[in-house]
């Protein structure tokens, strides 16, 4: 992945390896063309393995705090 010509000289171009860096890169499997690849999916809101019901964390109440783990 890369962001504009990819000159590290540039701090814009440093956005793709600094999330890859934080939250991990998944390579396109040919075996399976439906999972998830890309940057970050481990913090991606889309991710499943967040509750898709769940409201924006602490919106309603200081109690989502106990459970940070409910959002990316």
């Amino acid at each position: 992945m890369r962001v504009n010509n990819g000159d590290p000289a540039k701090i814009e171009n440093w956005f793709h390896a600094l999330w890859a860096y934080n939250s991990g890169m998944y390579p396109r499997e040919q075996s399976d063309p439906t999972a998830p690849w890309g940057l970050g999916w481990a913090n991606n809101p889309a991710n499943p393995s967040y509750p898709a019901n769940r409201a924006p964390f602490l919106e309603l109440t200081y109690a989502d705090a106990a459970k940070p783990q409910n959002w990316p």
